[in-house]
């Protein structure tokens, strides 16, 4: 009985990885291209324990500074790419 169950865990957990992928890359479609560019910059980086709000800074302030991303919107871009970046964990 035991074993059944973790198997059954076992299973599941690549296809609870998967929804959380697709629910994401869902939400990226939808988000407008400069904060699509900060989704798929940062999207690699995304861990389980990473704290977005404090990652983000360190990846679109570069990009504002190399001209990828204005600096107007850039924190509106940010936000909204976190929400979906949120989802991959």
């Amino acid at each position: 009985m035991f074993r059944s169950v973790i198997a059954a865990v076992i299973l599941l957990l690549p296809s609870v990885a998967l929804a959380d992928s697709k629910s994401s890359a869902a939400c990226a479609a939808q988000l407008t291209p400069e904060a699509k560019l900060i989704y798929n910059t940062a999207a690699p980086s995304i861990r389980p324990d990473t704290v977005i709000k404090d990652t983000l800074p360190g990846i679109v302030r570069p990009m504002v500074i190399s001209g990828k991303v204005v600096r107007a919107t850039a924190q509106d871009s940010g936000r909204a790419a976190g929400l979906c970046l949120k989802q991959l964990q």
